[in-house]
């Protein structure tokens, strides 16, 4: 441990945005100069973790599961000793925080300092290309016809085969605070879903009900996204004012920041009137209105659907673009999440 540094701005550091000057802050709210300094001491099992510090194996046992049911560190793994912790992605970590309501008591200048860790490091910074984003656009399924859809890329599939599914509020909307878009509308899945439960953060929901909720999301225009795998465990159902992936998109055109779906918008121009109401809901402006006419900038398209549902002429339909390998293989958005007995 480097002494000479403040002990949250190493822990920022183990979080890889030791970058951010907002970061430290929000981890001095969280913990106490004790937790942080075993946070430090991560990964380890509590005996590991006891022995660095020279503690009792008990209490730091106990403090260990608090920590864990906090939402500040992880069971990555069960081993013969006993769980072994460690933290988690800078961008969980939030939102494990921000799914939580018992922060709440926090208050608005709790949220705005998570507002202001986004910009630093989500909005600002360029995205690697060639770095895959953890997310990927669900195209709606009703627009896709006569074309093979997977079943990890349509949203009434992957919600008929979740065994547990919950609800939660969206820490996106919660963070910003920029809409008036329904907070309770994240969908975590089989053992996300049991963590989110587990730590009282939302309530179960029954596959029809996921479904309805889907349903409303986008009756509404909110685009669906998954996590960008073969065995998605989150849907959020995303607004453009407030989504992390969204807004680095749309504002700063950091185009790595979520990953395109397979299907892009074909339209029949014997049905097409120009009526212009796709390029209305095109948060993309791949859809735009060009001397009154519509146009389509392929480039700038994530294939979300909103344009081929909004038609009132049935005029585009989304067809297939990239093959099955667009989509890698993967053990969802949180992927080394490990519950506690």
């Amino acid at each position: 441990m480097k002494s000479n540094k403040n002990i949250s701005l190493q822990l920022a550091e183990r979080f890889e945005v030791g970058f951010s000057k907002t970061f430290p802050k929000i981890l001095e709210i969280l913990m106490s100069k004790e937790e942080i300094k075993m946070v430090l001491a991560l990964p380890g099992t509590p005996k590991e973790i006891a022995r660095r510090l020279n503690e009792n194996e008990n209490k730091v046992a106990e403090k260990l599961r608090d920590l864990y049911m906090r939402g500040i560190i992880i069971i990555e793994e069960k081993t013969p000793e006993g769980a072994k912790y460690n933290i988690t992605k800078a961008g969980i970590f939030m939102d494990f925080i921000l799914f939580d309501p018992r922060y709440d008591k926090y208050g608005e200048e709790f949220l705005d300092l998570w507002k202001d860790f986004y910009k630093e490091t989500q909005l600002v910074p360029a995205q690697e290309e060639n770095i895959p984003s953890d997310f990927r656009v669900l195209p709606l399924e009703e627009t896709i016809k006569n074309t093979r859809i997977l079943p990890y890329e349509q949203t009434s599939q992957i919600i008929k085969s979740a065994e547990k599914i919950a609800v939660q509020l969206c820490a996106c909307r919660k963070r910003e605070r920029n809409c008036d878009a329904p907070l309770e509308t994240c969908i975590s899945l089989n053992q996300l879903a049991d963590y989110v439960l587990k730590r009282k953060m939302g309530r179960e929901l029954t596959k029809e009900k996921a479904l309805k909720l889907l349903k409303n999301c986008e009756k509404i225009g909110l685009i669906h996204q998954t996590s960008n795998d073969d065995h998605p465990d989150v849907i959020c159902n995303c607004c453009p004012c407030c989504c992390a992936f969204l807004r680095s998109v749309i504002y700063y055109r950091n185009k790595a920041s979520v990953v395109k779906s397979r299907f892009r918008p074909k339209v029949n121009p014997s049905k097409c009137r120009d009526c212009l109401k796709c390029t209305r809901v095109c948060y993309f402006s791949a859809t735009i209105n060009k001397e009154g006419r519509r146009a389509f900038i392929e480039e700038n398209c994530y294939g979300c659907g909103l344009c081929a549902a909004t038609c009132p002429n049935n005029a585009i339909e989304m067809v297939e673009v990239f093959p099955k390998e667009h989509i890698p293989p993967g053990n969802g958005w949180c992927p080394t999440l490990v519950l506690d007995e």
